[in-house]
């Protein structure tokens, strides 16, 4: 999860924009839409016993024996195939916590966030509170360990701008990789957490989903994200693409991939310009295994974006087929994005 006091640090990011240009009021309204529901799902916080959900599909297994884990580590691994953008699983938090606070200081917001989730979790049911303390607390001990650490190395960031986090008890059993073959993307209409495949999935194939965070950081190099994950979750990552490193050229490609990134999200350059960057971005993204995910759709509707400007509709329908091809296998073909595009898509002249 990301760090819910980050408004205390003077680090900004002047290249900053939205995922997608136009998006952010219906998105706020769509939010405010699903206030009601959210208010009645967790007015009772304790009256619901959360604990691993038992699919036919996936399994929670012990994996102390693979390489890169350690003693006492569990996973999720496939009972069956899944193919691209499948529904592996949709869960809701067994805690929701708000980390926005009015504070002064850092220490006071901490203090502040601290009684609040202690509070939450007081009021949990026993079963629900001990599924809780099974999970990882990747800064404490078994021995010692406390909500606090638990919520913190295993939540996801909720609704953008809100400061809202939430850990589900399943989800939070999927371990990492820098290359996911799951996307898991938060549903606040119906207040949950739905995990998608990202490209085909055989059985008995782990599940990982990706830790973040979910800016440019991705697209480092080997030891840059080495270094961000072992400092905010005390693991050094031996995924497949860390452990080829730049044997075959990925750390090239993965920073030329973030140069290009931040030349197309910045929207600066004339429309041919763009996009032969975002053609170039998205080679890359192929060339090292990365087919779907928020970056990808991102690229994909810059694309659009350009050949609408030099009027090149027939390109534009292309690059927006793609892009909801992209978000149903991320967020679902029921999503809001998606839905979004398929009405581009039938407004668009085929002329």
């Amino acid at each position: 999860m990301e760090d819910p006091f980050s408004c205390f640090s003077s680090d900004s990011d002047d290249c900053s924009r939205d995922e997608f240009i136009g998006h952010e009021h219906e998105q706020g309204k769509r939010l405010k839409e699903a206030a009601n529901i959210k208010l009645q799902i967790t007015s009772k916080a304790g009256s619901t016993d959360y604990t691993p959900i038992e699919s036919s599909g996936y399994e929670i297994y012990s994996c102390s024996n693979q390489d890169g884990y350690i003693t006492g580590q569990f996973g999720i691994r496939a009972k069956r195939k899944y193919e691209t953008g499948d529904l592996i699983m949709s869960e809701s938090p067994a805690m929701r916590i708000n980390t926005a606070f009015v504070a002064s200081t850092r220490e006071e917001a901490v203090e502040k966030y601290e009684n609040k989730l202690q509070d939450v979790f007081d009021n949990l049911s026993p079963l629900t509170a001990q599924s809780i303390m099974d999970l990882s607390s990747c800064k404490e001990t078994d021995e010692v360990k406390t909500p606090m650490g638990i919520f913190q190395t295993n939540s996801f960031s909720l609704e953008q701008n809100t400061g809202y986090g939430g850990l589900f008890i399943t989800v939070a059993r999927m371990n990492h990789s820098c290359n996911p073959n799951v996307n898991h993307h938060w549903r606040p209409d119906v207040h949950r957490m739905n995990c998608y495949a990202a490209r085909d999935i055989a059985i008995n194939e782990e599940l990982c989903t990706n830790y973040g965070p979910t800016n440019l950081t991705n697209f480092s190099s080997t030891s840059e994200r080495r270094e961000y994950l072992e400092k905010k979750y005390a693991f050094r990552c031996a995924c497949e693409m860390c452990m080829c490193g730049n044997d075959y050229g990925g750390d090239d490609r993965m920073l030329e991939i973030r140069d290009l990134l931040e030349n197309i999200s910045c929207f600066t350059n004339e429309p041919h310009k763009l996009k032969g960057d975002v053609d170039k971005c998205l080679q890359l993204m192929k060339q090292q295994g990365i087919k779907n995910g928020k970056n990808v759709a991102t690229v994909l509707h810059h694309g659009y974006l350009a050949s609408m400007m030099s009027q090149e509709n027939d390109m534009a329908r292309s690059y927006l087929q793609k892009e909801l091809k992209c978000v149903e296998a991320c967020q679902g073909k029921t999503s809001y994005r998606a839905l979004d595009l398929r009405r581009m898509l039938d407004n668009m002249s085929p002329y």
